[in-house]
């Protein structure tokens, strides 16, 4: 068995040690445990509403502007209209898809009696907006509404039949859709609603009821817990004795093959003059050629013509090869290194850069 086979042959029983030591403990870490309930989420969401309600007020003295939001008081004899803004989200990271559909409406109903039997109630033409998206779905209603215009006629009717009855106005958004995944589908409902007291002489805008909601869907899953560490405790040794005889077979066995001669003197000419080098890539046309027995003769040459040493790299017949070369017009002074095939003159030039260096 040859040194290489015989080093494969190390590592691989190395690797089989430690696969061996990590089933042993996986086979013990899943030993039976006991069962436990858990409850995994299949689904979430959120419906976020967002609604202002913008009121405009005719011409006046009291008001400094004429468009003031739902947080003020109204003085009800001096509105003119309402626009109501709103948004409605909804949003699922685990959906495929979200359905939403939002209708808003206005209307009246009138009471009359102590018990507020309905008298008659009156709906306004709606507004209706949907869409089918990903799993992030967002409609925007904007709406304006002349709730003054009903008062003033409702006083009328109550004065010319002598009866005296109440008025709620209200402002609705009825929100429905689904949230889907796979074969689940998750319907939504919801209806938020605003209650106008235009009948008082001054109303502020409750909007307390406008809250989003968020639930789950999640289904229960019986799992076995793992074993006790202690029980693998063992194994796990085992396996960190193993990696550190794997460790210390792979320093004891790790060769480095040696550097050749042609290796060394490269490395030394690089690293002592590698300021006064520069590799060519693509090879070199050379029309007049000189020879130099030595580095240190190529070396003077480059000094008293002030030019660079250029270098280029190639492999001839299986060997590494490394030409030097110093260009002085049509002549071209060069010195060959070549892997197992180093010639005196060249041995002694790089014994020349050793003592450079030890020096």
């Amino acid at each position: 068995m040859n040194l290489k086979t015989n080093r494969s042959f190390k590592y691989l029983l190395v690797a089989i040690l430690l696969i061996a030591a990590a089933g042993f403990a996986l086979l013990a870490a899943r030993v039976k445990g006991d069962t436990v309930e858990v409850e995994t989420t299949l689904l979430e969401y959120q419906l976020q509403p967002e609604i202002n309600l913008l009121t405009r007020l005719q011409p006046n003295d009291i008001y400094q502007n004429s468009v003031i939001g739902d947080d003020q008081v109204v003085i009800t004899a001096l509105l003119k209209d309402m626009q109501f803004n709103s948004d409605f989200t909804l949003s699922s990271e685990q959906a495929d898809s979200v359905d939403l559909k939002v209708i808003q409406n206005e209307y009246m109903v009138a009471y009359y009696g102590e018990d507020k039997r309905v008298l008659w109630q009156r709906n306004m033409v709606p507004q209706s907006v949907s869409e089918t998206a990903g799993n992030n779905v967002k409609l925007t209603t904007e709406r304006t509404f002349e709730p003054i215009k009903f008062k003033n006629f409702l006083t009328r009717v109550s004065a010319e039949l002598n009866i005296d009855f109440s008025v709620s106005i209200y402002a609705e958004w009825q929100v429905s859709g689904a949230i889907k995944k796979g074969d689940l589908v998750k319907p939504i409902e919801a209806t938020y609603r605003i209650d106008l007291p235009l009948f008082d002489k001054m109303y502020t805008i409750d909007k307390t009821q406008i809250v989003g909601q968020s639930d789950a869907i999640t289904e229960s899953q019986t799992i076995r817990q793992p074993a006790e560490l202690t029980a693998a405790l063992p194994f796990v040794a085992a396996a960190l004795i193993a990696l550190i005889a794997a460790l210390a077979l792979v320093m004891l066995f790790k060769e480095r093959p040696a550097l050749s001669d042609y290796q060394k003197q490269t490395a030394q000419i690089g690293k002592k003059y590698g300021d006064q080098l520069s590799r060519i890539e693509n090879g070199i046309v050379i029309q007049q050629e000189i020879k130099a027995c030595t580095f240190d003769d190529l070396l003077k040459v480059a000094n008293e013509l002030r030019q660079p040493i250029c270098y280029y790299q190639f492999i001839e017949n299986d060997l590494d090869c490394t030409l030097y070369c110093v260009f002085d017009q049509q002549r071209t002074y060069t010195l060959l290194l070549r892997e197992q095939a180093v010639t005196r003159g060249a041995m002694m030039g790089a014994a020349k850069v050793e003592d450079g260096e030890n020096k």
